[in-house]
């Protein structure tokens, strides 16, 4: 499935224009006005143009062989949460203990979805491919295991036993973790390395406050331990979308969307550790409607900066070749256009040979153009980019010509 270039780039220029009217009712939702219908409306907007835009990123992603599974997967990710959504937002005649449920198997679906996609992304690259698999196939469990002990039995849901609150916390901390793994070179930069020692740092706490949940029925909101276990979990996410804004290729032009959504997400961080000091509750204290507002920028930012890469890569993917060159002749010195191939200036007749290489990656057909690095930037793909002329014959000779030639 593959859109033509004139609708795609519509599609996108409507979905970075409603993903920033999306950004400011959030934020004017969070800071001004709270009434019901205004909320409603805004958490359906949100709702719809985060589906479409997965939708595309998903129909785009099936028309690679590398991506295919990533394709797959968002859709279907979309096609569940979607009407959950939707029920979660408009109903109101449900009874109670199924409305808990569906706003739960929403939430599920929601955050877990993140991890899934995550995974099958690094299944598309040669060097994490394997480690995608394992992290697709552990969050595949978790969310059977999470949403049939939901639906089997609520009260044990509710009580989170210690052994599953340890699973759950050792697999959301290794793939916060892994986060600050993605990188486009060979090497990890310290500050990556730090990223991981936060997150098993987090699993530790996190495992901590649960025992003493279960075990002493301590209320742990507002403890120390649950103060430093949510600290080091938001540096550690905080690593990370640092690390994937790095990692991400946009075109020239449009690189300000990563320095705003590192902004935006070390705002959100600050303002939601403030918030958890204080012990801000919604909507009545200014510093929780804040933190709110800058998690709402966030996602819109990095939503953003996802689909301005999407289109950067698939216009450098699906160019049309050129059949013509600005060349300035080495005799006379005219600044000229001339075909590719044989042919002659148009002031001196000077004979000229044009050729022109068109490289790229052999695994994901990504134009290597200028590319500093042996890898390819889009899968790592290790390759050489060939610099000598190509053979050539002109017409009525049958061996190539060269400046010796009579």
């Amino acid at each position: 499935m593959r859109f033509e270039r004139p609708a795609r780039t519509a599609i996108l220029r409507l979905m970075l224009i409603s993903l920033g009217i999306n950004a400011v009712l959030g934020v004017s939702l969070v800071l001004i006005d709270d009434s019901d219908a205004l909320i409603r409306t805004t958490l359906t907007s949100v709702l719809l143009t985060c589906a479409l835009a997965l939708l595309l990123g998903g129909a785009n992603a099936t028309a690679s062989s590398r991506f295919t599974a990533f394709g797959l997967g968002l859709i279907g990710s979309v096609l569940a949460q979607f009407p959950l959504g939707l029920l979660a937002i408009w109903s109101q005649g449900l009874p109670n203990m199924l409305m808990n449920r569906v706003l739960a198997s929403w939430t599920l679906l929601f955050w877990l979805s993140i991890p899934f996609c995550t995974a099958l992304i690094l299944i598309g690259y040669r060097p994490t491919r394997y480690t995608g698999r394992l992290a697709a196939a552990g969050t595949l469990a978790s969310t059977l295991i999470l949403l049939t002990t939901m639906w089997a039995s609520w009260n044990t849901y509710l009580t989170f036993g210690l052994p599953i609150a340890a699973a759950f916390a050792i697999a959301t901390c290794a793939w916060l973790g892994s986060l600050s793994l993605i990188t486009r070179s060979k090497r990890l930069t310290p500050w990556q390395y730090l990223g991981v020692l936060l997150s098993a740092c987090t699993a530790c706490l996190w495992i901590y406050v649960a025992h003493q949940a279960t075990s002493n029925n301590i209320d742990f909101p507002g403890t120390l331990a649950f103060n430093l276990t949510m600290a080091f979990g938001l540096g550690t996410l905080l690593i990370g979308i640092v690390a994937i804004c790095r990692a991400i290729q946009l075109a020239r032009g449009t690189s300000w969307i990563r320095l705003a959504t590192i902004a935006a997400t070390t705002a959100a961080v600050v303002l939601q550790e403030a918030a958890l000091i204080v012990d801000a509750n919604w909507p009545d204290d200014l510093s929780s409607r804040l933190a709110i507002s800058a998690w709402i920028l966030t996602g819109c930012c990095l939503m953003a900066m996802c689909v301005m890469a999407w289109r950067s890569s698939w216009d450098r993917a699906n160019h049309q070749t050129g059949r013509m060159m600005s060349i300035q002749c080495p005799a006379c010195g005219r600044r000229q256009k001339r075909p590719l191939g044989e042919s002659t200036c148009d002031r001196c007749e000077q004979p000229l040979w044009l050729w022109c290489r068109m490289v790229t990656c052999p695994e994901c057909h990504y134009d290597l153009s200028g590319a500093a690095s042996p890898q390819c930037p889009e899968c790592g793909l290790d390759i050489g980019v060939p610099t000598d002329p190509p053979p050539f014959v002109l017409s009525g000779n049958t061996g190539p010509r060269d400046s010796r030639t009579p």
